[in-house]
């Protein structure tokens, strides 16, 4: 199968795994507030890419989603995080390729779900997988299951990432 032979080229894990919940961990409008903090940064930054990420401190996180959501999300993912970020992306036509990734473990909520395109696919057990992922919605893999993104047709995508770099 193609898959698996993209799994194999990255040397991925064919039967590699990752976690979905349903929205609910993040409240809505604790949602709006990253959207609205990711967009003010944006705004600052000098060079406007259409793939922003912006890095934040556990502090900074802490103060606009409060101790209870972030212990919720530490709660999930399980390990200690290392970095934290917000991404913004509007690359319009553009995918991410399948990769592994370099974080030993990544927490993705994504925080709106009103875009055309842009859908995060995994690779594992010689399939193609391409979780709903609602607004609110976290997913949560290791480093050795292959993944990446189609093509961004319209629309802004926000995602809010835990990073563990150590294990």
């Amino acid at each position: 199968m193609y898959s698996d032979k993209i799994v194999s080229q990255l040397k991925g894990n064919p039967v590699g795994q990752y976690d979905y919940t349903a929205p609910g961990q993040v409240p809505s409008e604790v949602v709006e507030k990253l959207i609205e903090y990711t967009e003010a940064q944006y705004k600052l930054s000098p060079t406007k890419e259409d793939d922003f990420k912006y890095q934040l401190l556990k502090k900074e996180l802490i103060q606009l989603i409060g101790q209870d959501i972030f212990d919720k999300l530490a709660s999930l993912f399980g390990v200690q995080v290392d970095e934290i970020l917000l991404r913004r992306c509007e690359a319009h036509g553009k995918f991410i390729n399948f990769h592994t990734d370099v974080s030993k473990k990544t927490l993705q909520v994504a925080l709106n779900d009103n875009y055309e395109g842009g859908k995060l696919v995994y690779l594992t057990e010689g399939r193609v997988f391409a979780p709903e992922r609602p607004t609110g919605s976290i997913t949560i893999h290791s480093d050795d299951i292959v993944h990446g993104v189609t093509k961004l047709e319209s629309g802004v995508r926000y995602g809010l990432f835990l990073l563990n770099k150590n294990n």
